[in-house]
């Protein structure tokens, strides 16, 4: 029984390789001949499909990519919880805004079911929790042809009188062979592992959601019928907490009770035009040419000021250079793996050299122990590339707010 279970194993393993092969070289491929094909195309039309082929096929490795990362990480048990209060509709409603679009794209509807009464806050970490129900979402919509998918939310007593909030993702999918199901939430493995298989992915999703969900202390369960679709449900323990009330419908819904808790509506966000930013000088070290263009242009297209440098030891001299004339940046950019002095070390030398100003690594390092190794030498905080344009901006601009740049005021004065 060992060795049987153990060739299934390597046979598990090799299938999966040879899936990472293909999952890497099909979006290689598409980028590479469109950035050709953008080359040559004059015509203004056909070259923003090139592009926006390129940006898909671009997000579509960056998610193979941090899916591997991401279940290394939960394999070593790294992960951090940074758990707080949160409403739980809120949640879901985020992350269906996530995927929406993608169902739009499919033609299907795509919608939220809640059944309150409900705590009006819980306690978990919010992040992890959208990304399991992003994950589970995200593998409906992919696999279901037609019909909808529904992320329901509800509030349980279940046995022994404990109480339980259940997040379930339910699809009109194809549904799942029995036998396929027992194994779904192994690593390396697909309920379709042929060549001739409609998806791809590396099958890792319903892997990665199992172990978070697991480290939030909670449970994953999958139920389906071939033919007619698949119900996967997220349960987390949620006892009613001290001071807080149930609420027996969503914000502002006139069906509630005389005597039951009205919430303020969350804050809601719009996209837009950004506010303006702040006016700040900007060191950034980055060695590679592309690189460094890109994020100095995004860094001006934003209003900031920004100088380069190309290694950690010209980084080191223009800090300290600035600092002695009495105009320091009042921000650096660092990129961690560089020639001559790497960013680690020029991270060292600037706070032993007693600068104050904030260093935010800038890295393709993204697991925790890299984050960890960068706020050691001596960074605030940590920005993994690929950049997306609207977390630099976002980071750039909390760090040049009045007090992270009060420091450099008083170096000035």
């Amino acid at each position: 029984k060992l060795c049987r279970e153990a060739e299934s194993a390597n046979r598990a393993k090799t299938e999966f390789l040879s899936n990472i092969s293909h999952e890497l070289r099909t979006p290689l491929t598409a980028i590479l001949g469109y950035a050709d094909m953008l080359a040559e195309e004059a015509d203004p039309q056909a070259r923003s499909q090139h592009l926006e082929v390129i940006r898909r096929q671009g997000r579509n490795l960056l998610t193979l990519v941090n899916d591997l990362v991401e279940l290394s990480v939960l394999d070593h048990g790294n992960l951090s919880l940074v758990t707080q209060e949160c409403r739980p509709w809120q949640v879901a409603e985020e992350v269906l805004q996530w995927v929406k679009p993608q169902a739009d794209a499919r033609g299907l509807a795509a919608r939220l079911e809640y059944a309150f009464p409900m705590p009006s806050l819980i306690n978990t970490d919010p992040r992890r929790l959208r990304q399991i129900l992003l994950h589970l979402l995200s593998n409906a919509v992919k696999f279901t042809e037609r019909g909808e998918v529904v992320l329901g939310v509800r509030w349980v007593k279940v046995a022994g009188g404990k109480s339980q909030i259940q997040f379930s993702v339910r699809d009109t999918g194809p549904g799942i062979d029995p036998d396929a199901l027992a194994e779904l939430f192994e690593p390396f493995r697909q309920s379709d592992g042929t060549s001739t298989r409609r998806h791809g992915g590396l099958g890792l999703g319903l892997t990665i959601a199992q172990r978070l969900i697991q480290v939030l202390g909670g449970t994953l369960e999958a139920s389906s019928r071939p033919g007619e679709g698949s119900t996967f449900t997220v349960s987390l323990d949620a006892e009613l907490l001290p001071g807080v009330d149930l609420a027996y419908g969503l914000p502002g819904d006139a069906t509630l009770p005389a005597d039951a808790a009205r919430l303020e509506p969350a804050a809601s966000v719009e996209l837009g035009e950004p506010p303006h930013a702040p006016r700040g000088r900007i060191l950034l070290v980055e060695d590679s040419p592309e690189n460094r263009r890109l994020i100095e242009r995004l860094l001006q297209l934003a209003g900031w000021e920004a100088e380069t440098a190309e290694n950690g030891l010209e980084a080191w001299q223009a800090a300290l250079q600035s600092l002695h004339q009495g105009r320091p940046f009042d921000l650096i950019l660092m990129d961690m793996q560089m020639p001559v002095m790497d960013g680690y070390q020029a991270a060292a030398r600037l706070r032993q050299g007693g600068w104050r100003g904030p260093i935010v690594a800038v890295t393709a390092h993204a697991s925790p122990d890299d984050r960890e190794k960068c706020l050691k030498a001596g960074c605030d905080d940590y920005l993994t590339k690929p950049i997306r344009r609207e977390v630099l901006v976002e980071t750039v601009r909390q760090y040049l707010s009045p007090e992270h740049a009060a420091w450099a005021a008083g170096v000035e004065a």
